[in-house]
């Protein structure tokens, strides 16, 4: 099945959320009389029926979550970092992963919640009684070693996960590029800490570049600008060497007695 078949429509009343793929919304609404194949934007229509159908509202689209790893599971709770690079979520706008939590999580019967992937949720969730084991402890601390400082602080309640759904979940490596692109904006970092004056100007162009909300593409290309300055610096100062030791004059041997 394609992944654009698999697209959920989420719609929510403000006590759950449900979701539906197009398929279902259309035959849904034709099965209820409302006849959408004879309106000029079918899609549009079914969602309109689907909302009168179930006195709920339409939110926005999920595709397929793309599970990178997983943080910790438990009998009451699995944790995963997701990708979120072929996603447009509410609140999630230019972040590149998010915290998938499935399970209770202080909330009557189950949940399926995103939360921010950055240091200030994964050291709020360290902090909670829950999580104390040490198990858990160490899976926070792995991802506290590359968490961005900051990404967001929206959550997002997700229509929730069967077990049939738990039970096939499979995680997908990082794709290289995205790998290669963090280890430059990270060497970037490393230069703008050992070479320029640590200053409000200094301190805005590494949060920029730590920020998941700005497209990675972005970041990726004032890392490389950082990295090519550093590049010509090294570059002048050879030539400089070079130029002032051409000048120097070799010493005349004294004369043999």
């Amino acid at each position: 099945m394609e992944q654009q078949d698999q697209v959920k429509y989420v719609f929510n009343d403000g006590i759950e959320p449900i979701a539906f793929t197009k398929d279902e919304l259309i035959k849904q609404a034709n099965a209820d009389g409302y006849e959408t194949s004879r309106h000029p934007d079918s899609m549009a229509a079914s969602i309109k029926a689907a909302e009168d159908l179930y006195d709920t509202k339409f939110k926005f689209t999920v595709k397929p979550l793309a599970r990178l790893e997983r943080i910790h599971e438990d009998d009451a709770v699995l944790m995963n970092v997701v990708d979120l690079h072929d996603q447009q979520l509410p609140g999630f706008e230019g972040q590149a992963k998010a915290i998938e939590i499935i399970g209770d999580y202080g909330m009557p019967g189950d949940t399926h919640l995103l939360m921010p992937y950055d240091q200030k949720t994964l050291s709020m969730l360290k902090s909670f009684d829950d999580y104390q084991e040490p198990e858990w402890q160490q899976g926070f601390d792995r991802q506290l070693a590359k968490a961005p400082e900051y990404a967001g602080s929206q959550d997002l309640e997700l229509p929730k996960v069967t077990a049939d759904e738990i039970s096939k979940i499979v995680y997908e490596k990082e794709q290289p590029e995205d790998l290669e692109t963090q280890k430059k904006i990270d060497y970037a970092k490393q230069i703008l800490q050992k070479d320029y004056v640590q200053d409000q100007t200094n301190q805005q162009v590494t949060k920029f570049l730590d920020s998941s909300k700005v497209p990675l593409d972005k970041r990726a290309e004032l890392a490389s600008r950082i990295i090519k300055g550093r590049q010509n610096r090294q570059n002048q100062t050879k030539n400089q060497i070079a130029y002032q030791i051409s000048k120097v004059k070799p010493l005349k041997k004294g004369r043999e007695r």
